[in-house]
Formats: structure tokens, sequence, C-alpha cells
């Protein structure tokens, strides 16, 4: 029987993330954890990416640290996408990144913000015995659900999405980008995205934040072409991940190996159809 348990952590936090561990497999709840079954010569990231894959479910010790990290970021958003069971150890109050915030808005946490003591990891060990065993959950582990969307449905978008803005609508992906800084704050000539990497295709994201935006040529630009007229405002009701680049092929073969279809021939740095 191989670990049931992906402990997902920052670096900083790894004596709580071990104390954890020693817990759960004391109630013999195998555990993943890194470093210690990474074996030597591994790839790092891969040896992650097939961990979680293995695991039934994800315990995000989350943290003030493990929030603000892109690598914790990646292991939540992989488990995400493969449709693993969350559970958010949350030991601080802070506010969530709004890319964190998208994959545990529909999970279920427990909260432990008064410590790592004795009385919250017996309750950790019993929300993940339950799932592990066929029950639900119990009461402690308060519901956290304000915005539904399908794995499938996300991960198409993204894809759909950075392929007809970049092909179509060039100047568009600049104003997209201010109107995502400026929403949160930032007012200077070089916008300051929020970036995630995706570990499907592994290529970088950013986040398009709700607000508004023109569309459209500018005023005596003379380089328009007729699709792009005239300028109108656009409403993005609803924040989502655009690619940061055009999807090339190399991407969405990443992309299909990992969701076991038809993997696609040709030159990985063209652009994609």
């Amino acid at each position: 029987m191989g670990p049931k348990v992906f402990l997902s952590y920052s670096s900083e936090d790894k004596t709580i993330a071990d104390s954890i561990c020693s817990a759960l497999e004391a109630a013999d709840i195998a555990c993943w954890i890194a470093p210690r079954n990474i074996e030597p010569g591994v790839d790092y990231p891969r040896a992650i990416m097939e961990a979680i894959t293995s695991v039934q479910i994800l315990v995000l010790i989350l943290t003030r640290g493990a929030a603000a990290s892109p690598h914790i970021l990646s292991e939540v958003g992989h488990a995400f996408n493969n449709k693993k069971r969350i559970i958010p150890f949350r030991l601080s109050n802070d506010p969530l990144p709004e890319d964190l915030e998208y994959f545990l808005s529909m999970t279920q946490w427990l909260d432990a913000t008064d410590g790592c003591n004795d009385e919250n990891i017996k309750r950790l060990t019993e929300a993940i015995l339950d799932p592990l065993a066929g029950r639900g959950d119990r009461g402690d582990i308060k519901a956290h659900k304000r915005r539904t969307m399908t794995v499938g449905a996300f991960a198409l978008l993204a894809l759909l999405i950075g392929a007809m803005v970049y092909q179509r609508w060039p100047r568009s992906r600049a104003t997209l980008l201010n109107a995502a800084a400026e929403s949160s704050g930032v007012r200077n000539s070089k916008p300051q995205p929020k970036i995630w990497l995706n570990p499907i295709d592994e290529e970088k994201y950013v986040w398009i934040a709700p607000g508004s935006f023109m569309m459209g040529c500018s005023p005596g630009d003379n380089e328009c072409s007729d699709d792009e007229k005239p300028a109108h405002p656009v409403d993005i009701e609803k924040g989502f991940w655009l690619e940061q680049t055009e999807v090339t092929i190399g991407a969405y073969q990443k992309y299909a190996a990992k969701r076991a279809l038809k993997i696609p021939a040709g030159d990985a740095t063209l652009l994609a159809a």
C-alpha cells in the first residue's frame, strides 16, 4: 500500500510538517512528504507531481509562508486538476491570495488558527480517516465554497482564450494586463500581474482580474484592422487565468499527454492551430 496523503507545506514550516506526518503515520495513515520520499537523483518537480497524482488526499499546511509560495500554488493546482481531495489545515487567518483561493474555494478546510496542538492534529487525523473509510465530513470541518468551475472547463477555457486573444486581438493583450494591474492598485507604466505556473501544460499564466477596459484601436492608430474597430468598453465580471504567451504545439502536447488525449505531431515551438 502506497501513501494515501500528500503533505504540502512551505520549507519554513518543516518542523510543523514533520510533526503532523509523525502523528498521521502513528494513526496508520501513510504519508508522502518531501524531501523524505524523493529518491536520490530523481527529478524533484516530477516526483512531486507524480506523488500528488498517486495519493487520495492533499493536506495543505496553510500558513502565511505557504500562501505566498508559488510551489505550493502549483501543488494545490495539480491536486485540484486531478480531482484530489484537498484539506487545508489553516494555521493563519491572513486573507488568501486570489489565485490560491480559487483552488480552495470549493474545498473543506480545518480551522487550526490556535496552533498545531494535539487537539487540532486529532481533528485533522479524523478528517482524513473519514473520507479514506468512505464516510462524510464531520461537523468541525467548515465549508468554504464560493465559486464553481469544472476542471475540464478551466483548462480548456485558458487554452482557448489564450489562442483567441493572441491571434486575433494582439493589442487587447496589453490592455487586459493593464486592467489587471490597475484593479490590484498598481499605477505604473509596467504592469505587475500575478503569475501562475500551470502544471498541466507547464506554461505561465497571468491573472486577469475583474474590471473594465476599452477594446479596440486607439484614436489615431493607423495600423488597425477592421475587426479592431470601433473601440468599445468591455466588462470582465469574473477573473480568470490567461496564458502569458501564444499556445504552442509543445504546450498542447503536454496537455494532451496528461489528459490521455491524442498527441498532435509537429514542431513544438510552432503555434497551435
